[in-house]
């Protein structure tokens, strides 16, 4: 059912290239097709610059939401259904370059009852207008994907497969610097997570998410991969994320990054790669999960 009020909340901002930048450093994606001297090196980009980072994207869909819960009162509602889990659907329809007119919405919220009550919202992000992310955000009271990670991980060396042969790590740690500065490159106020003289620091949901991207990365440098010859975009996220333990995310905490081996389905245009992704704190407990799709540049540009 609708909740009462559907209103429409939404946000803008004009990325820079010095946003990319700050997502970047803060996050270590070091992604060719964000940087300002590399991107023009890997083959068949059809883009006319560097690309805005999806996790930034991601981020401002996330504030969004966060001023449609506040500006609704919908926190008794999380509470009074037990919605303990954060879950993303994004797909990828398009691109965002530095310069253009960005535009995140966030419709009215829909509450579903049932055995795993949800309370959801259709998201979309707009550049100069056009659509190029689809989706929604669901707080539910069961995470909708699994959140169980092989065991070991907070005791395996950085930057190496787990005994099953298939998952890689990547340890990063948390940092309120690296947090704001994130929150920077996404066009969100940094102050309104963390503010050391208010004694507020909380950080957002899409900031540990982030890392998985240098994780994927760190995974493709460890196998060889050549990011400029043979590259990938991101089609598809999907997350879930435990609400109680990323509000007990404090500063130097570290993350277990895993990243699995990849799923790979369809053929010609709907060729995709899935790797499944978890992020996992110092005591073993599964902060979140996540299905990062990816799709080769050439298949997409009908050059398979």
């Amino acid at each position: 059912m609708s909740m009462p009020d559907s209103h429409v909340t939404v946000l803008e901002t004009t990325y820079t290239q010095t946003h990319v930048d700050a997502a970047r450093y803060a996050t270590d994606d070091f992604n060719p097709f964000h940087d300002k001297r590399r991107w023009q090196r890997i083959a068949g980009n059809p883009f006319a610059g560097p690309l805005v980072l999806g996790f930034q994207q991601a981020a401002l869909l996330e504030d969004a939401v966060r001023r449609h819960r506040l500006a609704h009162d919908e926190a008794p509602v999380l509470h009074r259904h037990r919605l303990a889990y954060s879950n993303y659907q994004l797909s990828f329809a398009g691109a965002v370059l530095p310069g253009q007119r960005v535009e995140a919405q966030v419709r009215g919220s829909r509450l579903e009852p049932g055995d795993n009550p949800q309370l959801s919202n259709r998201l979309l992000l707009r550049a100069d207008g056009v659509p190029v992310v689809l989706g929604f955000k669901r707080e539910s009271a069961a995470p909708l994907l699994t959140m169980r990670a092989p065991p070991g991980a907070a005791a395996a060396s950085d930057r190496s497969f787990l005994p099953d042969g298939r998952t890689f790590l990547k340890r990063k740690f948390v940092m309120t610097g690296n947090g704001k500065t994130f929150l920077l490159g996404a066009g969100v106020e940094a102050s309104d997570y963390i503010d050391e003289i208010d004694g507020r620091v909380g950080f957002p949901e899409l900031f540990p998410l982030s890392y998985l991207s240098c994780a994927l990365l760190e995974r493709g440098l460890h196998q060889g991969h050549d990011f400029a010859a043979a590259p990938l975009v991101y089609a598809a996220h999907r997350y879930s994320v435990n609400r109680l333990r990323m509000a007990g995310v404090t500063s130097n905490a570290p993350l277990n990054l895993l990243v699995g081996e990849p799923s790979i389905a369809g053929e010609g245009l709907a060729l995709r790669h899935t790797y499944p992704c978890q992020i996992v704190l110092r005591d073993g407990a599964v902060l979140a999960s996540a299905e990062m799709v990816l799709a080769p540049l050439s298949v997409l540009r009908g050059n398979s």
